[in-house]
């Protein structure tokens, strides 16, 4: 029989392998947005289609599940290492201080991807139904992958033994006042960090850039597109992401960690999970921290969804809606 500590290690590494799964289909999926997407583009060229699905004569179009990807780029690599060290120091931490982790690992690396297939099941029927991938698609993608996060990241919440604030509390207006002075300050900042990446990673030929956003920048969406965009990234995204994130994870690591240890790892793999941005991950792990503050401030979940939802809003009107 195994030594407990040779079982343990093995929970630990299929608990992890899980994570990591999880983390790599979910940013997989949303390479898969940009490379159809720039498909459509082409299509909406050739045949004149400004639809949110494309018109019949476009069939042509691939499956989203038959586009080929290109390879990941060594700074996401680089990056999401990083973060699975983070994750599985974290599983250990919380096995040292006595604390259940097999079950809330599992769970949490579950709910990506959950909502990855989800979002993907979305998709290809959106692409069966209409005959090609348009935005119209990703649009009911980003829903049922909004939905699947938040209804598990809410039954992964109740697990959680309640946690109020771990910082000195501050009320919620001052806190969201503070909140966004911080991101307007620190946000800039690590523009200018972005910017000096990106530089390096021309010179050596590995540029990756880009949002989630830059899959609509082009799209003519429509008065029901932008509405249904809006609701999908600047309500249901926030509020699933901190429900997750500030909620479930931050509880959890509440209870092995400091504060601002907790903190700083719940923005970690914030980070992470926004990988796909490339260099612009810098972005998510400002705003992870200025979450988390709000957060720890708190107590609660309102004025870190309200940020959330404000500074997603102020994107997408500004990337796309209105451009």
């Amino acid at each position: 029989m195994a030594h407990p500590r040779t079982r343990r290690l093995l929970v630990a590494l299929g608990v992890l392998a899980l994570a990591t799964f999880g983390v790599a289909l979910h940013a997989r999926s949303h390479q898969l947005d940009d490379t159809a997407l720039g498909a459509r583009r082409a299509a909406v060229r050739a045949v004149g289609s400004a639809d949110l699905a494309l018109s019949s004569s476009a069939r042509w179009i691939r499956h989203p599940s038959q586009v080929e990807l290109a390879a990941p780029s060594v700074a996401s690599s680089v990056l999401f290492a990083i973060a699975i060290g983070l994750a599985l120091g974290l599983l250990f931490a919380a096995r040292r201080a006595g604390v259940p982790a097999l079950g809330f690992w599992l769970g949490f690396g579950g709910t990506f991807v959950l909502a990855t297939l989800a979002a993907q099941l979305a998709r290809g029927a959106a692409c069966t139904a209409f005959g090609g991938h348009g935005p119209g698609g990703l649009l009911l993608g980003l829903v049922a992958q909004g939905l699947v996060l938040a209804g598990l990241g809410r039954l992964l919440l109740a697990r959680q033994p309640k946690v109020g604030p771990i910082l000195t509390p501050l009320p919620r207006a001052r806190v969201y006042a503070q909140s966004m002075f911080y991101a307007l300050v620190g946000l800039p900042r690590a523009a200018v960090i972005a910017f000096a990446l990106q530089g390096a990673w021309l010179a050596l030929g590995r540029l990756q850039t880009g949002t989630p956003i830059d899959s609509f920048a082009d799209a003519e969406l429509g008065v029901l597109g932008s509405a249904l965009l809006l609701f999908a990234g600047a309500v249901l995204a926030p509020y699933a992401e901190e429900v997750l994130f500030r909620g479930a994870l931050f509880s959890h690591l509440a209870r092995v960690s400091s504060p601002w240890g907790t903190i700083l790892a719940s923005a970690a793999l914030f980070g992470a999970m926004h990988v796909h941005h490339g260099v612009s991950v810098v972005g998510p792990l400002v705003m992870g921290v200025v979450l988390g503050w709000a957060r720890a401030r708190t107590g609660g979940l309102l004025v870190p969804i309200a940020l959330h939802a404000t500074f997603n809003a102020a994107s997408l009107i500004a990337g796309v809606i209105l451009r």
